[in-house]
């Protein structure tokens, strides 16, 4: 038996009794679940102390101690498992609502942006930097360029359409 398994082997009476908690309960059944020998002495002392425990109740004896200690612990650990679902659920989910209340903040603000780029007077330009960008791309930005004319050519004329209806 090493260090560590006579460390853990320590703590059974208080696994059973229910006085591990937080993280040391977590590295108690973990480490019981994978090493055969503690698992052997958690079930020695989990059958013996339960026995006594009933004997002195006057309870019936159970007749499978091996397969309580195994429904504890699949228990406990479904239990961690769920918990942190939660936790990665409830970060996704606040990362979403704050993505989407910064797009919902953002469009107010370039909404009033937009505003004051249809005021009268005001030149119309699109520009997008290419810096960087490979020459293979070059049909790309010759039709992100006609579409930029497209935009600014429909944007004149719905300018144009609103000074005929205020005419």
């Amino acid at each position: 038996m090493n260090l560590i398994c006579n460390e853990y082997q320590k703590k059974i009476d208080s696994y059973i009794n229910g006085s591990l908690n937080g993280d040391e309960l977590k590295r108690f059944v973990l480490h019981v679940r994978n090493c055969d020998e503690c698992m052997e002495e958690l079930k020695i002392n989990y059958s013996l102390l339960k026995a006594l425990d009933q004997l002195e109740k006057g309870d019936e004896l159970s007749e499978n101690y091996d397969a309580e200690l195994e429904k504890g612990i699949n228990d406990y650990l479904a239990k961690q498992k769920r918990g942190f679902i939660l936790t990665v659920l409830s970060y996704v989910s606040i990362f979403i609502i704050s993505v989407a209340l910064g797009l919902i903040f953002s469009l107010f603000i370039f909404k009033h942006e937009g505003v004051k780029f249809l005021e009268k007077g005001k030149q119309e330009s699109f520009f997008l930097d290419y810096d960087g960008v490979p020459d293979y791309l070059n049909e790309v930005k010759n039709m992100n360029n006609a579409l930029n004319e497209d935009i600014i050519e429909y944007i004149h004329n719905l300018k144009l359409e609103d000074e005929r209806e205020n005419e």
